[in-house]
């Protein structure tokens, strides 16, 4: 794997055009003439993407690159103060660590390598089939919805969504494009349950804090309390 970053630099285009050629003879993957269009006009983006994501990942695992990269002089800073605050096993260099040969399959080197081969397979196709089934198309139902936001809110401030989609990474990269300056507080979406839910924006990617929250007396709270606290009559959990 410590070459996959080296692989993809050269051969990357070649490699996505391949699957998704044989996307196309296959019908289970339901693929719509629109993605034929989305991913030519998008190859450098998924090429992009697909090495952010995942690549270069698998490229800093295997050929030791520091995760927690310290800014400034290291002189101001103490080394043993930071810290990973979990271990995370489950990613993808552990999965294929443990395909090594061990006392339970007896050493059979060949056939766990095999078994390592498919899975990494699976791993990379994943995540491009995640790109040019869901990622590209929701961008611009996000950026339709930004758009339009002044005819959901005077404000603007407000993004109303009409399908449950991935929409966080778009909205932080429409901000950036269009100079908005976070300026969206609240992005209401529909539910699969044919409700809706409001949803804060998180202050930068990853984030658990948001740059305006709902009203902290209604926090915790649901149903018959909770309406009676907020005054909206259908509303469910906060």
């Amino acid at each position: 794997m410590s070459a996959a970053g080296l692989v993809f630099k050269y051969h990357g285009k070649e490699i996505i055009r391949s699957i998704v050629e044989s996307w196309k003879e296959d019908t289970t993957k339901n693929y719509e003439k629109e993605f034929n269009s989305l991913v030519e006009e998008n190859e450098e983006v998924m090429v992009r993407l697909l090495y952010e994501k995942f690549i270069h990942y698998v490229d800093g695992v295997d050929n030791g690159v520091n995760q927690y990269a310290l800014h400034g002089s290291h002189n101001n800073h103490d080394k043993n103060s930071i810290q990973s605050v979990y271990s995370n096993n489950t990613g993808y260099s552990c999965r294929i660590s443990r395909l090594n040969p061990n006392n339970l399959n007896k050493g059979d080197q060949s056939g766990q390598f095999q078994r390592a081969i498919l899975l990494a397979e699976d791993e990379f196709i994943h995540h491009l089939s995640f790109l040019v089934f869901t990622h590209l198309p929701s961008y611009n139902v996000v950026l339709k919805s930004v758009s339009n936001r002044k005819n959901i809110h005077e404000s603007g401030r407000v993004l109303y969504i009409e399908e449950e989609i991935p929409w966080k990474e778009h909205l932080n990269k429409i901000e950036e494009e269009q100079n908005l300056k976070n300026e969206i507080l609240f992005v209401i979406g529909k539910t699969k349950l044919e409700g809706f839910r409001v949803f804060t924006v998180p202050l930068f990617k990853g984030s658990f804090d948001f740059r305006k929250g709902l009203c902290k007396e209604w926090r915790g709270k649901r149903e018959d309390e909770l309406i009676a606290v907020s005054k909206i009559d259908d509303i469910k959990f906060v």
